[in-house]
């Protein structure tokens, strides 16, 4: 793994406050790398679990945070990233204040989301199941018919 200098990093952080960006880092959800974490104050930490229908965990599923609309009223904003490791587990760092929407999905094991709020930098945790989504144009029903 390439090594950054300290001075890039305080730089690039520095950069994105004065441009208004939220500083949010992704971290892996095992114990030794949490105690490793330091994590700014007043922000909270949302723990994810992620299963399938039968309750078992779902590793390398997509895991995302999202908070309200763009302004032009499109897609709603990215907070924060990342991927379940093999427990089906992700923890999102340094997360303020506010309502937001926790999504998962995995190709061929579906996708789930569930509502979050986060008040006083408390941290929460969110569990999601996912659900296999029917494939659009009614496949696997049989076509309508017209009466003769």
């Amino acid at each position: 793994m390439r090594q950054v200098s300290m001075k890039w990093i305080a730089t690039a952080a520095a950069a994105a406050l004065l441009a208004g960006l939220p500083l949010v880092s992704l971290t892996p959800a095992r114990a030794q790398d949490a105690a490793a974490t330091s994590q700014p104050a007043g922000k909270a930490t949302i723990t994810v679990t992620v299963v399938d229908s039968d309750q078992k965990p779902v590793a390398k599923a997509r895991v995302r945070l999202t908070a309200g609309k763009s302004a032009e009223g499109g897609k709603p904003a990215v907070i924060a990233n990342g991927r379940t490791d093999d427990d089906g587990k992700a923890t999102l760092s340094g997360i303020a204040d506010g309502e937001y929407v926790v999504s998962a999905n995995l190709k061929a094991s579906g996708a789930g989301r569930e509502k979050v709020t986060i008040s006083n930098g408390a941290d929460a945790t969110v569990s999601i199941t996912l659900k296999v989504r029917k494939a659009k144009g009614g496949a696997g029903e049989a076509p309508a018919t017209q009466p003769s």
